[in-house]
């Protein structure tokens, strides 16, 4: 493949890849599952919609495909992140449930995840706030006390602690109040950037702001039982309309 720079022939030719067309710097635009070869590496261009319209995932592996201890990788950009997962931007909560199920969520359990944020730490105290019965947040948080940094985890890690991996978990459904996959995404970003908000930040291992707080912001205190739990799923549901709309 001949690339060429059309804009300034005083800089190398540079092969530029990338999904979003409407990036100008690009000169080759990859197709979803398509492959390429870097050196010794082959990649795997993955469209994964969402946080933007263009977001792109590379998936990354030694060309040798006898070789048993291949290492795999998976660049993810803004799109997962350890223990979490972007704004929906210019997606919504299906574009992203189909990005990480059907999609990064596949991919073999070893494979390591490079995002492009360090926000690992605060992502899994709001983790733990969501599913605090879960011990693999709980070793993974008190790992994270004497790591350097979250990056990389690993597919295996978010399928275990990412509760936007686990929406057809228990702990989950009744952390957002629904049985809809779309719904609980939705509501797990809104109350993830609440979150957020209310900690400014701050990391810590148990997390200033527990899930209760965080359900009163939609929900208004109802309770979970019987005809009360409809009702608080009906609130939860209208409040996070509007706090949706408000953001």
């Amino acid at each position: 493949m001949t690339i060429t720079n059309k804009d300034n022939d005083k800089k190398p030719s540079l092969a530029i890849y990338g999904h979003d067309a409407r990036i100008p710097e690009l000169n080759y635009v990859c197709k979803h599952e398509e492959e390429f070869t870097v050196g010794t590496l082959k990649v795997r261009s993955l469209h994964t919609p969402s946080h933007t319209k263009g977001s792109v995932c590379y998936y990354v592996r030694d060309c040798n495909e006898m070789n048993d201890d291949i290492e795999r990788a998976l660049f993810t950009g803004d799109t997962l992140l350890t223990g979490g997962c972007g704004k929906f931007i210019e997606g919504d909560a299906k574009d992203m449930y189909n990005v990480l199920y059907n999609i990064l969520g596949t991919l073999p359990k070893d494979t390591k995840v490079y995002c492009g944020h360090e926000y690992g730490m605060s992502n899994l105290q709001f983790a733990n706030t969501i599913d605090p019965n879960n011990q693999n947040i709980r070793r993974k948080l008190a790992w994270l006390q004497s790591a350097d940094c979250t990056v990389p985890s690993t597919i295996g890690d978010e399928l275990e602690c990412n509760p936007y991996l686990r929406v057809s978990e228990l702990s989950i459904q009744n952390a957002t109040g629904t049985l809809d996959p779309y719904e609980a995404l939705q509501m797990l970003r809104a109350l993830n950037d609440n979150f957020n908000v209310q900690n400014n930040g701050i990391n810590n291992l148990n997390g200033s702001l527990g899930m209760n707080n965080c359900v009163s912001q939609f929900s208004n205190g109802a309770n979970s039982k019987g005809n009360n739990k409809r009702a608080k799923r009906a609130q939860v549901m209208k409040k996070l309309k509007k706090y949706s709309r408000d953001s």
